[in-house]
């Protein structure tokens, strides 16, 4: 009966560590060979659902996105833009760019289920379709600081892992391949 409490316990003192294990599938990742640059790529959260913030003064949409990577040291690096969305002659979507701030920098945790960004705010694991119907891992996040509009605060954004050529901490493929040879 003593041993039985005292596995209890400690699985108890340490579920937020598998939760914790829960969000490693979002930790920043490399994929390719630097002896063919054009194959690497960089893998981190960026918002596929950003955060609608209103009209601008010429009444185009805003949206507010964030591009993260986790670090298994607990650190982050992100990057944040407010975009004014347009229709463009071909009836997609144009983005101009009104804001951009990027070395966003602090460590991340997971507290009571959810991921949390000092300095920028937290978010839960959710599963999210995309335009195939493939349900994927996700973060639904929530700033909780201001970087520059602030009707950002508070509002959520779906942050799902997604491939980029900005690599670790912004630097480039051909940076980070040039690190990796020294």
């Amino acid at each position: 009966m003593i041993r039985f409490l005292l596995l209890t316990i400690l699985a108890l003192g340490f579920s937020s560590y598998s939760l914790a294990g829960d969000y490693d599938q979002f930790q920043f990742s490399v994929s390719g060979d630097c002896s063919d640059i054009h194959s690497v790529w960089f893998h981190y959260l960026y918002a596929w659902n950003p955060a609608i913030l209103g009209k601008d003064s010429q009444q185009r949409d805003v949206q507010a996105w964030l591009g993260v990577q986790l670090f298994q040291d607990g650190t982050y690096w992100a990057e944040y833009g407010e975009d004014a969305l347009t229709t463009g002659k071909s009836g997609l979507p144009e983005f101009h760019p009104l804001f951009r701030k990027s070395a966003l920098v602090g460590t991340w945790t997971v507290q009571a289920d959810k991921l949390v960004l000092s300095g920028l705010g937290d978010g839960s694991m959710v599963n999210y379709t995309n335009d195939n119907g493939d349900t994927v891992a996700a973060v639904q996040f929530v700033l909780t600081q201001k970087i520059h509009d602030s009707r950002a605060v508070n509002q959520a954004m779906t942050l799902v892992m997604s491939p980029t050529n900005l690599g670790p901490k912004g630097i480039s493929a051909e940076e980070y391949c040039a690190q990796k040879k020294h």
